[in-house]
């Protein structure tokens, strides 16, 4: 019923009685007036709680004792309570008639060292645009290879040239400083030049994600004014879905930038002169909005610059190493992809669209193009963790870094079995520059279910305080605030909504100082680092996307068939990094679950679509009439519909269910189950297809499994790709030699870094 007990022992009426108590030559007790006393032996009576506080009075003065659990508790922390109890009770005894929450359980000293200890370290350099860094190296070093991407390379120069001339035809279409210029394109050389010549121009990139909704992208464009977009051609076909030939905004094609032919004398040319300062907008990116519409997080050069020097201070990036960029644009995680190994003359690896959710063509980029540095989102960590590939591929591997959503002690003990690098585990929102704390995992240090997210980076505050904005103790749970360089100007066009988020900073001293409420929980343990303990409204992460909850109930809510609607988040199983959606609904007219996912889907992003939709008389409410979401029951089942099952027939369908049923969590595959419906998803998906190459000694794409979601159909063709793949290979024969032979991917990518740094050779 309890953990934590409090008692207190009066000791005065025992002194007074124990003066007529009969003693022996020892002191011990052997009589009380006429009764003999004989001592019985009694079972030891600690271990009851995780933590007792016990106070005996004793004459004139107090003894308290804390008892605890150290499997819960270090003696750091219990030293640490019973100083904060002192505190109270001297607080309590200078001010009487006081209000309790006005009460301390901090000294000035505490409070002072507390604020302190909030603070990153003060960084005193001049924070300047976030392209300055690369336009140096390619000024200094222009044959360097800066960009690599399926088979295709541009060295520095070769990319500032063509970024510079896209530049100049954006200056001469109108974009200008800190106006939004649109950008849709998949991972491509193009997709690079078109960034860094937004920046170039002196505008804000403003990435739209084509998998998003057509509603959804046509919200956006509607919402941002913008009045340029970057776009390939193959996918101009998703902004006309989107209404975007209907808004007036004009188009600029990627296609073909990078190739040879356009380095004429315009690409030749120097970089426009165009004024950019620390203030000026980077790039606008759009996150759920809890009243349906997405909203636009207006970051600065000088804020993001600010972070990427500290990634370079904490981490050391050296020119010639090469990193990995696989996070959409969309996600702010792309940006330190982006623009970090540019500015110290690294060189980025671009993976292949779609290829962020592949295993093992992720393990074989890793290993050919010997990266150095890598970035997961937990639960694509655990997937990708599971290629049997990645123990041989991941020996160049010199830091790991997850963001996005909680990293797992265990999670972390695996990868650090499996690739052996340096792992960090580092936090933040989108509205503070990508990340504001960072903390390397110690398997010694670190053995709880979750890794802290550790201290602040520099120039930064994280002060975690109470709902009257004071600063909680150590140890105390609060929300914690976030302000500094780093934090965005605000939302795009949402004056409303930043004046709820950015609120005055009441603990600094600088005059419009402000604080950025981010709705997280945390504490801060005994050695200054916090940890994160989840949220405090209806904000999660989901897969390393930022989703409000409230966003999906305002989508189900305009189905004319719904009445109400709630949406919550279930962890299935035991796996911290499974996590799914489930809807819950009323109405007098409800459609079935499929056509609910139909309308979702056209409006939000898939991983916001609930993977189970629970229909209900009513929804349970509190006694203050809101809806009582602790009461909502689990689903019995995730997507699975109730008709006629048939259990697997065939060796190879059994033995694929079984893979489904553990890491979907189930207890019955059916043959017409469809994964997807199950509750699957693309990281599920990666983890399917890694121990399908285990169990069926074949090499499934990932393809594979979205285009045969159905059990049957997917065993039947893995049955098929198995039995292709035993057949003998044909013989080998002599290519002509009238033509040039074509390279092979391991050549070409060999080639490009010999050719473009060969002093980065540790790395090849």
């Amino acid at each position: 019923l309890f953990q934590i007990s409090f008692s207190y022992q009066n000791l005065t009426g025992v002194e007074e009685l124990a003066r007529h108590m009969v003693l022996d030559n020892q002191g011990r007790s052997v009589g009380f007036g006429s009764l003999e006393i004989q001592p019985i032996a009694l079972p030891q009576q600690e271990g009851l709680f995780d933590l007792t506080l016990e106070i005996v009075r004793d004459g004139d003065g107090l003894i308290p004792a804390f008892k605890y659990n150290r499997d819960l508790y270090d003696g750091a922390t219990v030293r640490m309570l019973l100083s904060q109890y002192a505190t109270l009770l001297q607080s309590i005894a200078s001010s009487g008639d006081c209000l309790l929450g006005s009460l301390s359980v901090q000294t000035e000293a505490e409070r002072s060292a507390v604020l302190s200890g909030s603070c990153g370290a003060v960084a005193d350099w001049a924070v300047e645009p976030v392209h300055r860094g690369f336009e140096r190296w390619a000024a200094g070093s222009p044959d360097l290879a800066a960009l690599w991407f399926e088979g295709r390379g541009l060295s520095y120069g070769e990319l500032d040239r063509r970024a510079n001339a896209l530049a100049r035809r954006l200056i001469a279409a109108g974009a200008g400083a800190d106006r939004p210029v649109a950008i849709c394109a998949e991972r491509s050389l193009e997709l690079m030049i078109g960034v860094l010549a937004i920046l170039k121009a002196g505008a804000a990139y403003l990435p739209l994600d084509a998998d998003y909704p057509a509603a959804r992208l046509g919200d956006m464009l509607a919402d941002s004014g913008a009045s340029l977009v970057l776009l390939q051609e193959r996918l101009a076909g998703r902004l006309s879905e989107a209404g975007l030939s209907e808004t007036g905004v004009s188009r600029i094609l990627l296609d073909g930038l990078a190739e040879a032919g356009v380095d004429d004398a315009a690409a030749a040319a120097a970089a426009p002169a165009v004024s950019v300062g620390p203030d000026h907008l980077a790039y606008v990116i759009y996150t759920s909005g809890s009243t349906g519409r997405p909203k636009g997080v207006m970051t600065s050069h000088g804020a993001i610059d600010n972070r990427l020097r500290w990634m370079q201070e904490a981490f050391g990036l050296e020119a010639g190493e090469r990193v990995l960029q696989k996070t959409p644009l969309s996600f702010d995680v792309s940006v330190w992809e982006l623009f970090w190994p540019l500015r110290e003359g690294a060189c980025l690896v671009l993976a292949a669209p779609g290829g962020h959710r592949d295993g093992a063509y992720l393990a074989s980029l890793i290993g050919d193009a010997s990266i150095s540095t890598l970035h997961f989102v937990p639960a694509m960590l655990r997937a990708f963790l599971e290629t049997p590939e990645v123990g041989r591929s991941c020996a160049s591997v010199r830091r790991i870094i997850c963001s996005g959503e909680a990293l797992g002690s265990d999670l972390a003990r695996l990868c650090e079995s499996r690739i052996g690098a340096p792992l960090y585990n580092l936090y933040g929102p989108t509205e503070a520059s990508v990340d504001v704390t960072w903390q390397r995992y110690e398997p010694a240090r670190h053995r709880g279910v979750s890794v802290p997210i550790g201290e602040a980076i520099a120039n930064t505050r994280c002060l975690v305080l109470d709902r009257h904005m004071q600063l909680t103790p150590a140890g105390a749970v609060g929300e914690l605030y976030l302000g500094g360089i780093g934090l965005a100007r605000g939302y795009w066009r949402r004056p409303d909504l930043t004046a709820a988020a950015f609120v005055p900073d009441p603990h600094s001293a600088l005059p419009g100082a402000r604080l950025y409420r981010t709705g997280d929980l945390v504490r801060r343990l005994s050695d200054g680092g916090l940890e994160y303990l989840g949220r405090g409204d209806h904000q999660i992460k989901l897969r390393g996307q930022r989703i409000e909850l409230g966003e999906i109930e305002a989508a189900l809510n305009e189905h004319p068939g719904v009445g109400e609607a709630a949406v919550t988040v279930w962890r299935v199983g035991d796996d911290a990094g499974d996590q799914r959606l489930a809807a819950y609904v009323r109405g007098d007219a409800l459609p079935p679950p499929s056509q609910l996912a139909d309308w979702l889907g056209r409006r939000l992003p898939a991983a916001m679509i609930p993977a189970a939709f629970v229909t209900l008389e009513r929804l349970p409410l509190t006694a203050s009439g809101k809806i009582d979401r602790g009461a909502l029951p689990e689903p019995d089942s995730w997507g699975r519909a109730a008709t006629e099952r048939t259990a697997p027939r065939t060796p190879g369908e059994e033995l694929l269910a079984q893979i489904w049923m553990a890491v979907l969590d189930l207890d019955d595959i059916a043959v017409e189950d469809d994964f997807f419906e199950l509750g699957g998803h693309s990281l599920l998906a990666l983890r399917v297809a890694a121990r399908v190459r285990r169990a069926f000694n074949a090499e499934p794409p990932l393809a594979l499994l979205f285009d045969h979601p159905r059990l049957a159909d997917q065993a039947r063709a893995i049955a098929k790709l198995a039995e292709t793949e035993t057949q003998p290979l044909p013989p080998i024969t002599p290519a002509p030699r009238n033509k040039t032979i074509p390279l092979s991917p391991s050549q070409r990518r060999f080639w490009f870094f010999e050719h473009f740094a060969p002093e980065a050779s540790a790395y090849n």
